[in-house]
């Protein structure tokens, strides 16, 4: 239930954010940044772009930031929550090689079909494609995964991307 109640609290922020500005980094679309991670996430644009995991250095600060991404197959709010959950595992598991505690399988698949049947001389077709993630997890230490810190989508709204981030001491 509490899963559902926080992906709920995410699909409204994704409702409700709009387009971050271009300036000159990469162009971002529906960004809800957390504001003390604004600027650090806008000056590696690689991790707004592919993801992935970086300790950052900002103002004598350093700031631990790892981002993982999900295909955007259609906008239903079922969609939004399967979103959510494919970007968060892959934050984690870039986050954990970072670390390297943790062997983090992912296999995508991506196969299109298309039949054609003639009847009687009446031709018909029929096409279909299909998208399949899988990520399998195999945890050697206990890990507390860092707090959401942004989520945006790329600038052809195809990416939706999740960073989780901490300061570090």
């Amino acid at each position: 239930m509490a899963r559902v109640r926080k992906a709920i609290i995410y699909f409204a922020w994704l409702i409700t954010c709009c387009a971050a500005p271009a300036g000159d980094g990469p162009v971002i679309r529906e960004a809800l940044l957390t504001p003390g991670f604004d600027g650090i996430l806008r000056a590696v644009p690689a991790l707004l772009q592919s993801g992935g995991a970086k300790l950052i250095e900002k103002d004598g600060t350093r700031y631990f930031v790892a981002v993982g991404f999900a295909s955007v197959l259609s906008d239903s709010p079922a969609e939004r929550v399967r979103q959510l959950e494919v970007a968060r595992t892959r934050a984690l598991k870039v986050a954990s090689e970072f670390i390297g505690t943790t062997i983090v399988t992912s296999e995508e698949k991506f196969s299109k079909k298309t039949t054609v049947t003639n009847l009687n001389g009446v031709k018909a077709s029929a096409r279909r494609e299909l998208l399949e993630e899988t990520t399998v997890a195999k945890i050697k230490a206990l890990v507390n995964a860092p707090p959401v810190v942004g989520t945006w989508k790329s600038g052809d709204g195809q990416l939706f991307f999740y960073a989780i981030g901490t300061q570090i001491r």
